[in-house]
C-alpha cells in the first residue's frame, strides 16, 4: 500500500546507472559509424586501384602495339630523350 521513496543514495546510483548506459549506447553508435565509413573507405580505395591497374594495363598494351609496329621510330625516341635528360642533367 504504502511504498518507500528511494533514499538520495539511491537516486544518485539509479542516476549514475542510467548515465553510464547512454555513454554506453553512444559509444556503440559512434564505433558503428567508425566502422561504416572504414568499410566505405576500403571499398573505395579497392575501387580506385583496380582502376589504375585497369588504366595501366591498357597503357602497356598500348605502348606494346606501338613498339612492334614502329621499332626505329620507338629507338629514336628513346635515344631523343636520353639525349635531353642527359643535357638537362649537366647544367
Amino acid at each position: 500500500m504504502f511504498t518507500r521513496s528511494k533514499s538520495k543514495r539511491q537516486q544518485m546510483a539509479d542516476a549514475a546507472r542510467e548515465a553510464a548506459d547512454r555513454g554506453a549506447e553512444a559509444i556503440s553508435e559512434v564505433e558503428r559509424r567508425a566502422r561504416a565509413i572504414s568499410a566505405d573507405a576500403q571499398d573505395a580505395l579497392r575501387d580506385s586501384a583496380r582502376k589504375a591497374r585497369q588504366r595501366s594495363s591498357e597503357a602497356y598494351g598500348d605502348l606494346a602495339d606501338i613498339v612492334h609496329d614502329y621499332p626505329l621510330v620507338t629507338i629514336a625516341i628513346a635515344l631523343a630523350v636520353g639525349a635531353l635528360a642527359a643535357s638537362l642533367l649537366r647544367r
